[in-house]
């Protein structure tokens, strides 16, 4: 995996953000201890319940009506493909591209068939390295199985890697699908404002 060490200090903001989003994008979160097995929806089943609000929206603030990260998915031969979107800064957007396998309810992924786009951003070398980075981060952590659990003001999306272990340093996402394409505000790793 090549080094971010040389990289951060020349874009160090633009460099975290991007590492960040390539995990919570496919890789979204780890399992919190108070989800219920009871409450797991089964990711084909979430496409069903949310045909008429095709724009996923993680991490919904209220006070800017505007989420951190905006993606779709429509069912396709044997799983989802899902795409998503994040605002690394006002002008540059950071977009990846998936098909997550359906298996046991859950869209599962080992990120080989992730493709990874910037726009907005005029130099080109370091928009393919953003991209690059950003696949190397998400297949460093080998497959990993996103699952949809029903919560009190729309779904958390959790996900393990294959051996059932959390990924590091992922919270739980909080998810709510819309009718229209919500605004997106620059990523912040951190809680919703």
């Amino acid at each position: 995996m090549m080094s971010l060490v040389p990289f951060l200090p020349r874009h160090r903001v633009l460099a975290q953000l991007a590492f960040c989003a390539a995990v919570s994008l496919v890789a979204a979160c780890s399992v919190p201890p108070d989800v219920s097995q009871q409450n797991f929806v089964p990711i084909l089943r979430v496409l069903d319940e949310t045909e008429d609000r095709p724009w996923e929206c993680a991490g919904y603030s209220d006070a800017s009506v505007t989420c951190a990260v905006v993606s779709t998915m429509n069912a396709v031969p044997g799983g989802v493909r899902v795409v998503s979107q994040l605002a690394l800064d006002r002008s540059v957007t950071l977009t990846v591209t998936d098909t997550l396998r359906a298996q046991n309810g859950q869209g599962c992924t080992d990120s080989r068939s992730a493709q990874v786009s910037v726009q907005g951003l005029a130099d080109a070398t370091l928009r393919r390295e953003l991209e690059e980075v950003t696949l190397e981060v998400m297949r460093s952590h080998g497959t990993a199985c996103v699952s949809y659990f029903r919560s009190a003001d729309g779904f958390t999306v959790t996900s393990r890697l294959l051996d059932g272990s959390p990924i590091p340093d992922q919270p739980d996402l909080s998810v709510i699908f819309l009718k229209t394409r919500p605004d997106m505000r620059v990523f912040d790793p951190g809680p919703a404002e």
